[in-house]
């Protein structure tokens, strides 16, 4: 069955209940959606762990942005009148006309990618079968709202089950084993060169790939990152073990989130405020500005947990 008639398939059962429902799971994979849970594993639950879930996705998100306007392949109900658009933020770009691209999935990727990375540091049975659920229903969320074909869906889990094996297959004894990964990493000379060949120069390079893409996502990886690493030369054995009791839970994810919400609405209005409009369209200032948001995001909120 070709992937159209497959949406078309699925439109067959839709109604206003089921329409509601599932524009209400496909906002789990939208950006604010994923940055939510990634801040509630990083600040809630686990910093050392968080670094291998903040790598995996991050690489995701950009990879996913760079093959979208490499392919530039156009949304299902774009190509075919019988496919129906259900998506309320999709109606909004369409009106708009600044619809994104369709290959791969991006919400496939990042929610995979997230739950799945996620899934391997708590490794709770438990957790695998709510994170493959999950998983599930945004996948499916995508396809029948009809803004998203199969191949772009499975493309997009493979993506993601991709980048997450890439960092924890050579990760894999530090997340489980090491307290102080990934301090551990910077501890001698050769360790610190490694780290910054693999973990802020090579993520760097990605800037410099001639395609469109959102290079703000590698700004905020190499910040966050370097945030890592100022803390691990700073903290060098200290070991962050979070006290999992809920009132501080909740307190160090609301605390994580609006230290990132802060500066990055913050620092937009400042860069706004500061320099001319034909600067702050180079896309340069948008990589320096998410580079700050990483940068203070990760330091600032350890900091004030400490």
């Amino acid at each position: 069955m070709h992937s159209a008639q497959i949406i078309i398939f699925l439109q067959k059962i839709q109604n206003p209940i089921l329409n509601t429902i599932m524009n209400y799971i496909t906002l789990i994979g939208y950006e604010m959606g994923v940055t939510i849970i990634l801040c509630i594993y990083l600040f809630g639950f686990s910093f050392h762990k968080g670094f291998f879930v903040l790598q995996s996705s991050f690489l995701t998100f950009v990879s996913t942005d760079i093959l979208k306007n490499g392919f530039m392949l156009k949304r299902p109900f774009l190509m075919d009148n019988n496919v129906l658009n259900l998506d309320k933020s999709m109606i909004k770009e369409a009106s708009l006309g600044s619809v994104s691209y369709s290959f791969p999935s991006g919400h496939s990727s990042g929610i995979t990618v997230v739950f799945g990375s996620i899934s391997l540091s708590v490794k709770k049975r438990w957790f695998y079968t709510l994170s493959a659920i999950l998983i599930f229903l945004v996948c499916f969320s995508r396809i029948y709202l009809g803004v998203h074909y199969l191949q772009d869906v499975l493309v997009g889990i493979s993506l993601g089950i991709i980048n997450i094996l890439l960092y924890y297959i050579p990760l894999k004894n530090y997340i489980q084993n090491n307290k102080n990964f990934p301090f551990n990493l910077t501890l001698t000379n050769r360790g610190r060169i490694s780290y910054f060949i693999f973990f802020i120069f090579l993520p760097f390079l990605l800037i410099f790939i001639p395609i469109q893409f959102d290079k703000g996502q590698v700004g905020f990886l190499i910040g966050a990152n370097l945030g890592y690493f100022l803390l691990g030369r700073n903290l060098k054995n200290s070991y962050l073990e979070y006290k999992i009791k809920i009132v501080p839970v909740i307190l160090r994810i609301i605390i994580g989130f609006a230290f990132y919400m802060i500066l990055r609405l913050g620092l937009s209005f400042l860069f706004n405020l500061i320099f001319p409009d034909k600067l702050i369209e180079i896309v340069y200032f948008r990589v320096i500005r998410y580079f700050l948001v990483g940068l203070f995001t990760v330091g600032l909120s350890i900091i004030c947990f400490l």
